[in-house]
């Protein structure tokens, strides 16, 4: 199976590009608010949907890169599946990418009407420019928050994907639950790390419950929202 600095190494990738897309994600909503400020009480909803076509714009950028989580989990995997993939599983993975994208706009947008909603509607309403200002760095912080978890979330889950659309059953037959720990890790993710299970036993244990768990096929899901951890598929002895 893979090796703990192979894990290692592939942990880290996952954990650059969440990094680095909460990073532009912040210079974007910074500039994007700033634009939102300055606007004051003149902001229209035409105005807020074209600051926000610069974010939705970059997000999908930023999104294409979760080509390199199919790369790194590829090589994390190779010694068990093999290097080759065909072009239906790389097909299936890039629709699920789409997909992932989509989550990432729909959270950009949901912050958008956000705006419209507070900024909008209480400068038609009269409000005094000063405390829309101080509601738009309010707004601004949350949105960083919300947007940076679902992009999280998607990475982690794209990852899951791919582990499991390249494991077929007559190669692989067990899996490990890898990701360590960390301060916020719930308990269930504490009892599980490292432990090698076969596919039934996975599902058997995934159909309790426990505080924090996402519904959900459990080699997606992981140990529920926000989780870090990930499946290797183990070699047979």
């Amino acid at each position: 199976m893979a090796t703990e600095a192979e894990i290692r190494k592939h942990q880290k990738k996952l954990d650059e590009l969440i990094k680095q897309f909460e990073t532009g994600l912040q210079d974007q909503l910074d500039d994007a608010f700033d634009s939102v400020a300055a606007l004051g009480t003149d902001a229209s909803r035409t105005d807020v949907l074209q600051i926000f076509e610069s974010v939705r714009a970059w997000a999908d950028s930023e999104t294409q890169k979760l080509n390199t989580v199919i790369e790194s989990n590829i090589e994390m995997n190779a010694t068990v599946l093999g290097s080759d993939v065909n072009q239906q599983t790389l097909s299936k993975l890039q629709d699920v990418r789409d997909q992932m994208q989509s989550q990432i706009r729909t959270a950009i947008d949901q912050e958008q009407n956000r705006v419209i909603e507070t900024i909008v509607l209480a400068g038609v309403a009269g409000a005094v420019a000063r405390d829309l200002i101080s509601q738009t760095r309010s707004i601004k912080e949350g949105s960083e928050r919300r947007v940076g978890t679902v992009f999280g979330n998607a990475v982690y889950q794209f990852d899951a994907i791919v582990t499991r659309a390249r494991s077929p059953q007559d190669r692989v037959q067990r899996y490990q639950y890898v990701g360590g720990l960390i301060d916020s890790s719930r308990e269930f993710c504490q009892t599980h790390d490292g432990a090698i299970y076969t596919e039934q036993e996975i599902r058997d244990i995934w159909n309790d419950t426990w505080p924090g768990q996402a519904p959900g096929d459990p080699f997606v899901v992981r140990g529920g929202y926000n989780c870090r951890h990930t499946w290797v598929a183990v070699e047979e002895e």
